[in-house]
């Protein structure tokens, strides 16, 4: 049923990285590539997350934990997880490879979730049209009325990619 719609988005986005010139980021310093990664693809930014953790003695100390862009999404995304960093920072192009990259693994036969990219800049209609347009724009065959589509969305079905919180 999706293989249509995954097709579309690998066939768009890797298009789109082919034309995409990356910026440099100042402070940073990248990683080994990993070796499924394409140069081209490689932002070179780093997410860092801290958390608090119990010491013997009833301290907290913090530990802070520094992962790529796409490890910390992949890592905390069944919890929710805010991008945020200033325009021109990389968090518009980091959600499009991971839409990519997502896409691309469901296609392989992976077990994962349908990545939909919702760009909340663009129109003022409901999430749930935003969702269908979509949808329809990478499988216009596809037929999914709102009821099947909230199912879909309650049992975890998909992986929302929200851009444009402004």
């Amino acid at each position: 049923m999706w293989t249509p719609y995954l097709e579309s988005i690998c066939r768009e986005y890797a298009q789109w990285w082919k034309v995409y010139t990356l910026t440099d980021v100042r402070g940073k310093k990248s990683l080994p590539q990993q070796q499924n990664i394409s140069p081209l693809l490689d932002l070179g930014l780093m997410v860092q997350t801290i958390e608090s953790e119990e010491k013997q003695r009833e301290r907290q100390e913090e530990k802070i934990e520094r992962l790529t862009v796409l490890e910390g999404l992949r890592k905390y995304a069944p919890n929710h997880v805010l991008l945020v960093g200033r325009p021109g920072s990389g968090k518009s192009t980091a959600l499009a490879r991971l839409l990519l990259e997502e896409a691309d693994k469901v296609r392989s036969g992976e077990n994962g979730q349908i990545p939909i990219l919702i760009e909340l800049r663009y129109s003022q209609v409901s999430i749930l049209d935003r969702i269908q347009k979509f949808i329809h724009k990478h499988h216009p065959t596809i037929n999914i009325d709102t009821a099947t589509l909230e199912t879909l969305l309650r049992q975890g079905d998909f992986l929302l990619l929200f851009d444009g919180f402004n």
